[in-house]
Formats: C-alpha cells, structure tokens, sequence
C-alpha cells in the first residue's frame, strides 16, 4: 500500500519492476548498480539519488528531475511529520529564488510584490540559466 505521498521507490517498484515482470536483481543489472542498493530503494529504505535518477532516465523510465522532484516532495512530507525546532528571522533578508526551467520566481505574493518595480537583467541571455549563473535579480548599475 503507498502513502500519500508515496516514497519513489515504492513507486518505481509498483510501476515499473511489477509492471515490468523484472525481479529486483535484472532490474538493478540494467540500472548498473548492486541488488542490495536497489533494494532498499525499492522498500522506502533509501532515497533517489540524483545518479539513480539519471539511470532511470537514461533506461527510458520517466525523467531524471521527476525522480528528483518525487524524492523532494517526500522529503518535505517526512520532515513535516516532526516538530520542528522554533527558529527567528534574520532581519532585513528576504530571498527569492526562481529555479531554472520555471516561469515565476519561488516565494509567497508578498515576496514577489517587492520585487515587481525592478528591472531585471541577465546576465548572459545566451547562456545556459542552470549552469552559467542566471539572476534574474540583478539590477542593473544606474547611469
């Protein structure tokens, strides 16, 4: 039975080594990794990492980032289970960020509010944004 969220690895084990008819030690030889590493995967005992994830993808099983996203939105769920210890702002510091491949920054409408006056500039268009440090909040320098 999966959870809400389901862990990853429940999930690459229901719908893919099942669906598949693959027993756990053909899955892991066409992953190119060890039977005991997949299996704890597979049983929620380990998390994808992003080398499995690029494995996963590499054999045509979804995308790498799904596999990533999956694994982090677990991971949140699990860490909210728990009381978290209280913590305090730091004055003045407010952080956006706006992650690679998505259309609007990451931060509540408050946050982005602050932010909508500015003139944003990149700092080389032809770059690649994830590898060439994109900021999409650098004001330019005033003339």
């Amino acid at each position: 039975m999966m959870h809400n969220p389901p862990h990853p690895g429940e999930v690459l084990r229901e719908e893919v080594v099942v669906a598949l008819n693959l027993s756990v030690t053909e899955a892991a030889n066409r992953l190119a990794m060890s039977r005991v590493a997949l299996s704890r995967v597979l049983n929620g005992k380990a998390g994808i990492s992003p080398d499995l994830a690029l494995r996963l993808e590499q054999a045509g099983v979804s995308s790498a980032r799904a596999w990533l996203a999956m694994q982090a939105i677990y991971d949140l769920w699990c860490a909210r289970q728990h009381v978290q210890p209280p913590c305090t702002l730091v004055a003045g510091c407010r952080l956006i960020l706006r992650a690679p491949g998505l259309s609007s920054p990451i931060g509540t409408e408050n946050d982005q509010a602050r932010f909508r006056g500015r003139k944003r500039q990149r700092l080389n268009p032809s770059a690649d944004r994830a590898d060439r440090g994109w900021n999409p909040f650098v004001t330019p320098p005033a003339p």
